[in-house]
């Protein structure tokens, strides 16, 4: 990346990227290591998919490893079945 625009380009995502790492680990309980919660983030992925014009979505790749950080979220409206 040797264009300005792409440079601040990458550095809005990787400051967007910490952001939202520290609003999860805030909002997970302090006991929790950092490695623990920064492996179960790694793990997550999401499936999207449209249906109706309206988006729809479900996590994927969920073990016992990321359902904490989703409980906590409370984003548990869209783990799979």
């Amino acid at each position: 990346m040797k264009e300005d625009h792409l440079v601040r380009a990458h550095l809005f995502l990787i400051f967007i990227g910490l952001l939202c790492y520290q609003h999860i680990r805030k909002e997970l309980p302090e006991n929790l290591p950092d490695e623990k919660v920064k492996s179960a983030v790694k793990m997550l992925k999401m499936v999207i998919a449209v249906e109706d014009e309206s988006l729809q979505f479900s996590l994927a790749n969920v073990n016992e490893k990321t359902k904490p950080i989703l409980s906590t979220l409370g984003l548990k409206k869209y783990l799979p079945e």
